[in-house]
């Protein structure tokens, strides 16, 4: 895709042999007119799973006294997981995950069944999004990790929507203004349990969702996150932004290059292509949205 935005970009810029414009300076321009594409178009959508297979298993008590390899038991929402468990001498060293199954959350637990050994204890890595008991505050810091289970998906610029698993409900919450949740709920603490709105604060990598009523145990959660791309570095670099918001870019980067030449005219011709193919995009984008054939 590099090489693609390239050929289009030096074409804007009438310099197909790179003599006016360096190729690692048009890979910049590239790089960052691709964050702005996601960020203005909002067309980098991921939604990081709530629940999902179990990655893997960390062992975090080896016990003693197993002659034989114990039966390793996965307790949870989920179905269809299953793991080994090994030995080094009469203590579990590891466990290895021969199945991943589907639908487990952060209540999953491990534990172990023998006729021998004793005091063995592991947990599980599931890459999904929970609710934590008596947290209020969630980090996209925290968040990256599962939307960058997407390939090509750097981090969450912003949450749209917010819904959190009640038992067979999984209700939207409303969202609030941040200022509003402080002066109206979070400065008078009464309420705990199901949570019912949430507030962002701030962006990018310093922004979180503030929940309330705060959890009071750990339940799924489903981001509607709008995220940014990672920087291409070659050709194998997966790109998240899809069509046809990739025709977008190569304008943005021209008008940058230009930018940087002095050539505010042809620089100033560049954006407003750029605005033009960004529209564009957005009307072709969204189907004709008919909520109701029968009302």
């Amino acid at each position: 895709m590099l090489t693609t935005y390239l050929k289009r970009t030096t074409r804007l810029l009438h310099d197909p042999t790179y003599q006016f414009y360096s190729q690692a300076d048009l890979v910049d321009n590239i790089n960052e007119a691709r964050g702005w594409v996601a960020a203005e178009g909002q067309c980098i959508k991921v939604l990081p799973p709530g629940t999902n297979g179990i990655a893997s298993i960390t062992v975090t008590a080896g016990g003693s006294g197993y002659l034989t390899a114990p039966t390793v038991v996965i307790t949870g929402n989920g179905t269809g997981a299953a793991a080994t468990a090994n030995l080094t001498g009469d203590a579990v060293t590891s466990v290895t995950v021969t199945a991943a199954g589907s639908g487990y959350d952060n209540t999953t637990t491990i534990s172990f069944t023998s006729a021998s050994g004793i005091d063995a204890a592991a947990t599980p890595v599931i890459n999904c999004l929970n609710t934590v008991a008596s947290q209020e505050i969630y980090t996209f810091a925290a968040a990256n990790a599962f939307a960058q289970l997407t390939s090509g998906v750097d981090s969450v610029l912003f949450v749209q929507s917010i819904a959190v698993s009640w038992g067979a409900l999984k209700p939207t919450l409303a969202q609030w203004n941040w200022d509003d949740l402080q002066a109206r709920v979070r400065a008078y603490p009464i309420m705990s349990g199901q949570p019912a709105m949430f507030a962002q604060f701030g962006q990018g990598e310093n922004g979180s969702v503030y929940i309330q009523p705060v959890p009071t145990q750990a339940l799924p959660m489903e981001w509607n996150c709008v995220c940014t791309p990672i920087d291409l570095v070659d050709n194998t670099t997966a790109e998240a932004i899809p069509f046809p918001w990739v025709n977008c870019v190569p304008y943005y980067a021209a008008y940058l290059a230009f930018m940087n030449g002095r050539r505010p005219i042809e620089a100033q011709n560049m954006l407003k292509l750029y605005d033009d193919n960004m529209k564009r995009a957005r009307t072709v984008s969204e189907s004709t949205y008919i909520p109701d054939y029968y009302a």
